[in-house]
């Protein structure tokens, strides 16, 4: 199981577990999030939703880049991650209830969509934030582009965006994120 959502209480915890690949994303855990994001927000028990690794010093890794270069060729499913993902970001962005993420651990990438599209973000000393796909000549797409630019304002946007640098926790609360 690599994406699983707990209930204690008030609290529902929407768990990425695969530690093995650094809970990066693979195609069917972007189409589930949303489902499970949705179901917890269906919960009247349910007051606040906080997205988090299972693993202690993880958070997400982005996407499967093992995945992305081995299906990529193919423009479906290009068409269907690119629906996967925004689906995803969209339902976090929009829940009806307050969505947190807990970040321990490195944030990249599609790690940093997923957080960027929660209402709060709340890193560890050790966390580590950053969008890279520049480094991989790959573009951001606009959704998680727009999300990043409302959070942090245009220039310090594409700083992020066109260095790919990893920032600390402190660094990444400085920048407004």
């Amino acid at each position: 199981m690599t994406l699983r959502l707990e209930r204690d209480g008030p609290v529902a915890r929407l768990l990425i577990d695969r530690p093995a690949r650094r809970n990066a994303m693979t195609q069917a855990m972007w189409e589930m999030l949303p489902i499970l994001v949705q179901d917890a927000m269906a919960d009247d028990a349910i007051r606040v939703l906080i997205l988090a690794s299972a693993t202690p010093g993880l958070f997400c890794a982005g996407a499967d880049i093992d995945e992305f270069a081995t299906c990529s060729g193919d423009p479906d499913w290009r068409f269907a991650n690119q629906t996967a993902i925004r689906t995803t970001q969209y339902a976090l962005a929009h829940a009806d209830k307050p969505v947190i993420a807990a970040i321990d651990g490195d944030c990249v990438g599609g790690g940093c969509g997923l957080a960027i599209a929660c209402d709060l973000r709340i890193a560890a000393p050790a966390a580590r934030l950053g969008i890279t796909p520049a480094k991989l000549g790959i573009v951001y797409s606009l959704f998680d582009t727009k999300l990043l630019v409302d959070l942090v304002g245009p220039a310090r946007a594409k700083r992020i965006l066109f260095t790919g640098a990893l920032h600390d926790a402190d660094t990444a609360l400085a920048i407004g994120s």
